[in-house]
């Protein structure tokens, strides 16, 4: 009699064991309630699963993303381009900003950015204290040319960035790197 309440026990605390590892693994999904399947952004580590492109980046385009950074230390911020057409000697500046402070700039000889990887955007030095600030990564060409080029973005993603003068909703598809 005793051997088997100690069964019953030992398959309750089991079961419950179970279903606590469950909800803790699946939890921040269940408890969202986001009814269409979008979610907001709130860790920039991870970079969003592209589900577009934008527009090819024209030589008068200007795209800014803005994002309240939250890691405390920056190391390089990391954007992902897709090839609309081969061009050479056409150069992109990333910059990371603050406000109007530019934090990180890189100017990118288009014919080096591997399509559908990581372009990077890096500070002299690691960037601290950054946890909570808004930050913008700001994207143009630096010639009289288009660019050739588009940028990787997820519509999953319940936030805007500017194309031009046109507001896209969406997010940039970014990380961040400590």
């Amino acid at each position: 009699m005793k051997n088997s309440k100690t069964q019953k026990i030992v398959i309750i605390v089991t079961a419950i064991f179970i279903v606590a590892a469950v909800l803790f693994m699946f939890g921040g999904n269940i408890f969202k309630g986001s009814g269409s399947g979008s979610s907001s952004r709130t860790d920039m580590t991870v970079m969003p699963e592209a589900t577009d492109l934008t527009a090819e980046i024209k030589r008068s385009t200007v795209i800014e993303q803005e994002f309240v950074s939250s890691t405390d230390d920056i190391s390089k911020v990391g954007i992902v381009f897709a090839r609309d057409r081969y061009l050479e000697g056409v150069h992109m500046v990333i910059e990371l900003l603050e406000g109007n402070t530019v934090l990180a700039s890189n100017s990118v000889n288009v014919a080096k950015i591997e399509d559908q990887h990581r372009t990077y955007v890096e500070p002299a030095s690691k960037l601290t204290g950054m946890k909570g600030k808004t930050l913008k990564l700001r994207i143009y060409c630096a010639e009289k040319e288009d660019t050739g080029m588009k940028i990787m973005m997820s519509k999953d993603v319940k936030t805007t960035f500017k194309f031009g003068n046109k507001t896209i909703d969406g997010t940039l598809c970014f990380s961040v790197t400590e």
